[in-house]
């Protein structure tokens, strides 16, 4: 009987466990839906409220970007750059409306158009530090296939945030592709000496990244 597997076996209990964490997954990602349905909802009325309020635009974009809906956060995040540009009350275009674009040009394969927003997000002031925005450029130099510069910004990324180990993999990946096993070989040694020393509520994806280095003749073409 299923039943009497299922309950009364090592392997039927693996797969209620399975079954179950599958069906929680399920669940959690049904409310986050749900949840920022309604995000999407008031920030539009407020979008709609009002035609030069940035704010609204940028937090319905950065509400797409989530969803991976690139192309209408792009449109939304270009819409809050250019009214912030010309409103009085911004000193500049905030960098995380930058950095926004960027992701979004990121995310619809725009390479050289990533690079080139993520290094306008360096030029304007931010509260949260440039490490992001340097990865960003990293990730998105080593795409459009400009290895130096990617190698250069993924250094430099470690150097402003010691802690983001992702730039570590992303250094070494550049550096890899241009054949530069120097730079490859400090990339790795410095990601596990700072890996290890970080403390377990970190939220780094510690583990992710060292299956990434321990696999990386194959992790460095495919992430």
């Amino acid at each position: 009987m299923l039943w009497d597997f299922l309950f009364g076996t090592i392997i039927g209990w693996w797969i209620l466990i399975i079954l179950a964490a599958g069906a929680f997954q399920g669940v959690r990602g049904l409310i986050r839906a749900w949840m920022r349905h309604r995000r999407v909802v008031a920030a539009n009325l407020a979008r709609l409220s009002d035609p030069r309020n940035a704010e609204s635009r940028f937090t319905l974009a950065k509400l797409f970007s989530e969803g991976k809906r690139w192309s209408r956060a792009l449109a939304l995040i270009d819409e809050a750059v250019t009214i912030a540009s010309d409103d009085s009350r911004y000193n500049n275009v905030p960098h995380r409306f930058f950095r926004l674009k960027a992701d979004c040009l990121y995310g619809c394969r725009d390479w050289a158009g990533a690079a080139t927003a993520y290094r306008k997000s360096l030029e304007v002031p931010s509260d949260t530090g440039y490490a992001e925005a340097l990865l960003g450029v990293a990730r998105s130099e080593y795409r459009a296939g400009r290895l130096a510069e990617a190698v250069a910004f993924g250094r430099h990324a470690v150097t402003e945030n010691e802690s983001l180990l992702e730039a570590y993999f992303r250094w070494a990946q550049a550096a890899a592709a241009g054949k530069e096993e120097a730079e490859r070989t400090k990339a790795a040694e410095d990601f596990h000496r700072v890996a290890a020393a970080l403390p377990p509520f970190a939220r780094q994806r510690r583990l992710w990244w060292r299956m990434a280095f321990l696999f990386f003749p194959i992790a460095r073409r495919i992430g």
